[in-house]
């Protein structure tokens, strides 16, 4: 197996940090929220860094023609979700800048979910959980602002 090296985190978080998104996403049926899910995801051209990533945390990868230019090449999707997620964040946040704030939201968030067994949610728990979700996706609005030095 793997040891993951402290530079290999620190490549991680700039993976996400730059390239990645941190997600929580509405899980619905019936047309009602069933509950709200983490995802991480990381695009890149490089399919084996993605393939690298995801031997260390699992995942999918999916891989994307961009049909706008033949000269482009093939982009790659790598989605990681819940337990997965929250191991990778975990391992990372300490390494990350831009998407730090967002990576500690969604360890509490699954965090959370962690301690509850597969029953339906009840009100609260939903009505927290999409507090959650809204804060994380009001931190992608405001961006970043950087300090003149």
């Amino acid at each position: 197996m793997y040891r993951l090296l402290e530079t290999d985190k620190a490549y991680l978080a700039g993976l996400v940090d730059g390239e990645g998104s941190i997600i929580i996403r509405k899980n619905l049926g019936n047309g009602n929220i069933r509950g709200l899910s983490l995802i991480v995801q990381v695009a890149l051209s490089n399919l084996e860094v993605l393939e690298w990533a995801k031997t260390l945390y699992g995942g999918t990868i999916n891989v994307y023609k961009d049909k706008r230019d033949v000269d482009w090449k093939d982009i790659a999707h790598w989605h990681i979700s819940s337990r997965q997620a929250m191991a990778l964040l975990l391992d990372i946040k300490p390494y990350m800048h831009v998407k730090a704030d967002e990576a500690q939201i969604a360890i509490e968030f699954q965090g959370s979910k962690s301690s509850r067994r597969t029953r339906g949610l009840t009100d609260e728990e939903v009505a927290l959980e999409t507090s959650q979700r809204d804060l994380l996706k009001s931190l992608k609005r405001r961006g970043i602002v950087y300090e003149p030095v």
